[in-house]
């Protein structure tokens, strides 16, 4: 039995504590807002099967760990903001199948490797506005709108 909630809007709270795992039982959250917050510890599993989530802002908080590839399951996303936590490892290839995102940012965490191409093709799509892109590279790279976006990114190692 699902849970009819489509907005979670509890910004600026000063919460601290880790994402529930029962988040998969709000089953018609389209928004969930839980920036500036003090929430901390991995993206639960239940995390990637909320489906109907269209807009996610776990920005400014201390999440940590990596963002797994199972971000794909999340088809809706059209804005998804991860920045200034502490996640880690590599950029999941997950982000190609996220065809309706149009803001993803990323920067302020410590992802390593090679930003993946595919976010060349999110920020010059066949059709429609480009897509919003912030991403980091040793903390240093910040790219906004397609304009700015270099598509072969460097490696960590080749930071600046």
């Amino acid at each position: 039995v699902g849970i009819k909630t489509a907005m979670l809007l509890l910004y600026g709270n000063e919460l601290s504590s880790v994402l529930p795992s029962t988040m998969d039982m709000l089953t018609s959250l389209t928004w969930l807002d839980l920036a500036l917050n003090q929430l901390s510890g991995n993206l639960p599993d239940e995390f990637y099967s909320s489906t109907s989530l269209e807009n996610v802002y776990l920005n400014y908080n201390w999440f940590w760990g990596n963002v797994r590839p199972r971000i794909r399951n999340l088809v809706n996303l059209k804005e998804l903001w991860l920045d200034n936590n502490y996640f880690s490892g590599e950029i999941t290839s997950g982000y190609r199948f996220l065809e309706e995102l149009t803001s993803l940012q990323l920067h302020n965490n410590s992802f390593t490797g090679e930003v993946p191409e595919l976010f060349c093709d999110l920020v010059n799509p066949p059709s429609g506005a480009p897509l919003d892109v912030t991403l980091n590279c040793n903390r240093q790279l910040h790219t906004e709108w397609q304009d700015y976006v270099e598509c072969n990114c460097c490696t960590e190692s080749q930071c600046i």
